[in-house]
């Protein structure tokens, strides 16, 4: 039995696209993995050289975002006191929109007596 089938039973896949690159990104980024994840991600970066070159990549970028300044805000989201209330609408507005909610209920009567109208109208 010669070494290789000793220390790695299982073959490492060939295939660069077959290999885990989440599991490739989260090694790079030393994200938490248990030591089985963390052998496996070691084991492909160090057997594949596009792994290898992922995680090289995803740490430069890292290492890179992390000195980038947050860009200054454009335009401010908040509302003023003026704009929430003229998004309230006019107090007139705002009574009709009680009355014509659901639970209201008090548009119903009416809604059934317009109704009624129309058939007569359209069927006269």
């Amino acid at each position: 039995m010669s070494d290789m089938s000793r220390s790695n039973p299982t073959p490492p896949i060939a295939d660069h696209a077959q290999h885990d690159a989440l599991l490739i990104a989260q090694y790079a980024a030393n994200d938490g993995l248990d030591e089985a994840q963390q052998r496996a991600a070691a084991d492909l970066v160090s057997g594949c050289t596009d792994c290898a070159s992922l995680a090289a990549d995803l740490r430069t970028v890292a290492s890179v975002v992390g000195w980038e300044p947050v860009p200054p805000r454009r335009r401010d989201y908040r509302l003023t006191a003026e704009q929430a209330q003229q998004a309230r609408g006019s107090r007139i507005q705002q009574l009709m929109r009680r009355l014509a909610l659901p639970e209201a209920r008090v548009l119903r009567p009416a809604a059934a007596a317009v109704m009624s109208l129309g058939f007569v109208f359209v069927l006269a």
